[in-house]
């Protein structure tokens, strides 16, 4: 066999071995945006500020947070000193996800709901829980700021909420007034709103044990009356309900530096050594 006839079928070879070994696959990159953003709560000079920055491609979000505040609170037992909340669209349902970076733990907030609802449907009585939203009204205020050079229109959403809970024996009845104002860019109409787990409504209802078809569909009303766009500046405040006792504050969430950007999906994915953190224990359920 000559030389040249050797080195063809080498090359042969070669071009053989590179079609049927599988070559590693890198994600593509998403096009998205990327900001900073602060989350004020309260309104004296003893409000908490948090500050972080975030990425959203379409419907999936990360927003990273440091400092004290509601979101920390999100998670019990993480101080949430470097917490990441991470919300990954699923075949069109969200999955969130609550990152302690510190600890390297992760918390799936309606994983915890759906057992801390199974322990709930333990109890003699099952706790039942109710809302009626009325009195919905949406103005239109006009121009809102133009934010890292987004146009916006500031909307005001005002509603009265009901709330009853009916638990061994005991019953509770509380009406609730949600006002709600904020600047939103209809551009970005397209992509998911980050803060919307940290705001104090979402918060408070998202996954409450004890709620049935109807009271979700009742706060559905809320989010169906939303103004079509992004907040990028929104405050939120409800008079009527507490937190131990105390009025509940009143929140102002602002993005800036906001940036239409490429990076890779994998900002939204949970890094490789996190263990998911344990069902805290709760006396007489667990």
């Amino acid at each position: 066999m000559n030389r040249s006839r050797t080195w063809w079928l080498l090359a042969a070879a070669q071009c053989v071995l590179l079609a049927l070994c599988p070559t590693p696959a890198f994600a593509q990159d998403v096009s998205g945006l990327t900001f900073d953003v602060t989350i004020t709560t309260g309104d004296s000079a003893a409000a908490t500020v948090q500050s972080g920055s975030g990425w959203i491609a379409g419907k999936s979000s990360r927003l990273d947070l440091r400092g004290p505040g509601n979101a920390a609170q999100a998670m019990p037992g993480m101080p949430g000193q470097n917490l990441s909340i991470v919300v990954r669209d699923s075949s069109g349902a969200p999955v969130i996800a609550m990152v302690d970076h510190d600890a390297k733990k992760v918390m799936y907030p309606a994983k915890m709901m759906a057992m801390l609802q199974e322990m709930m449907e333990s109890l003699p009585e099952r706790p039942k829980v109710g809302f009626s939203v009325t009195n919905i009204v949406v103005d239109t205020l006009g121009a809102g700021e133009t934010i890292s050079g987004f146009a916006t229109k500031r909307f005001r959403l005002s509603a009265d909420l009901s709330v009853s809970m009916e638990m061994m024996g005991e019953s509770m009845d509380q009406r609730i007034h949600v006002v709600s104002e904020g600047d939103y860019a209809e551009e970005l109409a397209g992509y998911v709103d980050p803060l919307q787990t940290t705001r104090s409504l979402e918060a408070m209802t998202s996954g409450m044990p004890g709620m049935d078809s109807s009271a979700v569909a009742e706060l559905g009303k809320l989010a169906a009356a939303r103004p079509r766009g992004l907040p990028l500046r929104q405050s939120d405040r409800m008079t009527g309900a507490s937190e131990g006792g105390m009025p509940t504050p009143a929140t102002l969430t602002a993005l800036s530096n906001i940036k239409r950007a490429e990076f890779s999906p994998t900002v939204f994915s949970i890094p490789d050594g996190y263990t998911e953190m344990e069902m805290p224990h709760i006396p007489g359920l667990n």
